[in-house]
């Protein structure tokens, strides 16, 4: 069976919740294999904290996350094949198909914008997949609230932005 393959810290989780029956082969290089996940739908990802700060990097299959009110978890991110991914309360309401690839990441920037990129390990180029409508509007961290609702905060707190679709 395909298994996939890369660092531990965000495969092991995702992989034992998913499957519970595949154990994570590590190397030096973060792949996936598609037979084995796309014939089981995963969208999931691992849960790196409830916030992403300016600077701060979420990998394919990592997501911010915190409790619903109903007890299941809320998770922005990243799904294991590079997609966008918004859970509320334990079910997928939201996917944002964007060339998903395993070497997808998501960061926030000190302008204010959160982007997805895409690197291509062979020419070592980076694009730009998906960007908020935010740059220059002062934002500093993205964050998940327990309603489920994803924003973009400026330092002081306040709100300048929140996913829709």
């Amino acid at each position: 069976q395909n298994m996939p393959k890369g660092n531990p810290e965000y495969v092991k989780d995702v992989c034992r919740r998913t499957c519970g029956v595949c154990t994570p082969i590590t190397s030096s290089t973060p792949s996936y294999s598609p037979s084995h996940y796309d014939s089981h739908s995963h969208y999931d990802c691992s849960c790196k904290g409830d916030n992403l700060n300016v600077f701060k990097i979420l990998h394919a299959g990592e997501c911010i996350c915190n409790n619903h009110k109903n007890g299941k978890k809320n998770k922005f991110g990243l799904a294991l094949n590079g997609e966008i991914v918004h859970w509320v309360g334990g079910t997928l309401k939201w996917k944002k198909e964007n060339e998903g690839d395993t070497n997808n990441f998501m960061s926030m920037h000190d302008d204010g914008s959160l982007e997805v990129h895409k690197q291509y390990l062979d020419t070592i180029e980076i694009i730009v997949l998906w960007k908020s409508p935010t740059a220059g509007d002062g934002g500093k961290m993205l964050k998940i609230h327990s309603d489920g609702k994803v924003v973009i905060k400026k330092k002081g707190g306040s709100a300048i932005w929140e996913l829709e679709y």
